[in-house]
């Protein structure tokens, strides 16, 4: 039997040291691995050690940076080598998509194919300024035209597009089930994380869309429900100060990025409930993960957190809305929402689900798998 071949490309690389992309790709390999053939573009900077395999994928390194000004150079050319070599291009995001209208000429003279996961509304983030913004949008634009399939987590995200695009993405979400175990937290291992006796947690980068300052506000306003932040801290001016305003306020603690998943997971398993402040995106791996452990949840208030929760959670849209949140939990709410949060992550977030359905995708006759518009309308 000839296995298909699936060319991983818009990630730094494998083996996974860096974001959420990398991580589905190291998992995606290890489940798929033994019935389709994987090659993966990694970006020769970023790794001093270069495996010429990972779990039986090739890995094929390209001088370039994967991320800044040069990743759009760098996702466009290894689209490009990667339909003479695959039978399935799938590409991770949408920042080389200006190469995408030729990426997709090339497939349909081949007999290839261009999967395009496009994550979520990157171009939302208050990171970017207005060029950048802009060319997110523009990218994203090109991204539903052209690729054969769209691709995204989040069944709120797959609504926006297609009713900007008029473009239908299959909904594929993301699980968090083998990664995670409660960790028990005897009091000689407690000591040296210096955690409170009670509290609630919070994992996220430090960028203003995960509403980092509106939480720790309303936790300063909250002076008897101690909070555990999980941040880069140190990651811009903007952190930083963060950082410098509430690092003394007695029932706030801010950790800094925590990498070890046993060790983040002993900080999450304890904690009474989970903040989620995340507003741009599509289904969040640390939302996930926290109601793969039986976490509550109190979310920001945005259709993608509320898809993956089911409506399920706890909602908040400001700091008074959290506040009033906090302060009206106790222990029956929690109870109840920490068994429907499980509940859902079970039904819903198991990888065994995720792959079947990427085995699915990637099978079968994908050039049938989007009937409607092929290229879909020009980007608005």
């Amino acid at each position: 039997m000839i296995m298909k071949k699936i060319s991983i490309v818009g990630i730094v690389g494998l083996p996974p040291n860096y974001g959420g992309f990398e991580s589905f790709a190291d998992h995606l390999v290890k489940k798929l691995g033994s019935k389709m053939k994987f090659r993966v573009y990694c970006s020769n900077k970023s790794y001093k050690e270069k495996q010429k395999e990972y779990f039986g994928a090739e890995l094929k390194y390209i001088p370039l940076n994967a991320n800044g000004w040069q990743s759009v150079f760098y996702d466009g050319f290894c689209m490009l080598d990667a339909i003479f070599h695959s039978d399935i291009v799938f590409v991770l995001g949408v920042s080389g998509a200006v190469f995408m209208p030729l990426a997709r000429f090339l497939c349909d003279i081949t007999g290839k194919r261009l999967v395009v996961h496009m994550d979520g509304l990157e171009w939302k983030r208050a990171k970017w300024g207005r060029m950048a913004r802009s060319f997110l949008l523009f990218s994203e634009g090109l991204a539903a035209r052209f690729s054969h399939v769209l691709v995204t987590d989040n069944e709120a995200v797959a609504d926006y597009a297609e009713k900007r695009y008029h473009k239908r993405p299959v909904v594929i979400e993301y699980g968090a089930d083998d990664v995670l175990e409660k960790v028990l937290m005897d009091s000689d291992k407690q000591k040296p994380l210096n955690l409170f006796e009670n509290y609630a947690v919070a994992v996220s980068r430090a960028e203003p869309e995960n509403h980092v300052d509106m939480i720790l506000e309303a936790f300063k306003e909250i002076p008897d429900v101690n909070l555990v932040y999980v941040s880069n801290w140190n990651h811009s001016r903007w952190s930083r100060e963060l950082k410098e305003r509430y690092k003394n306020v007695p029932n706030i603690k801010m950790i800094g990025p925590v990498y070890d998943q046993k060790v983040l997971n002993r900080i999450r398993s304890h904690a009474s409930f989970y903040v989620h402040g995340h507003s741009v995106g599509g289904t969040n791996p640390s939302l996930v993960e926290a109601m793969w452990l039986g976490l509550p949840v109190v979310a920001y208030d945005v259709p993608f957190n509320r898809t993956v929760t089911e409506n399920a959670a706890f909602y908040f849209s400001n700091v008074e809305e959290l506040v009033q949140v906090v302060k009206a939990l106790n222990e029956e709410k929690l109870r109840e929402n920490a068994a429907k949060m499980l509940k859902i992550a079970e039904k819903r977030y198991s990888w065994d689900k995720i792959f079947a359905q990427y085995e699915k995708l990637f099978l079968r006759d994908i050039k049938n798998a989007q009937a409607k518009t092929p290229l879909g309308p020009s980007p608005k």
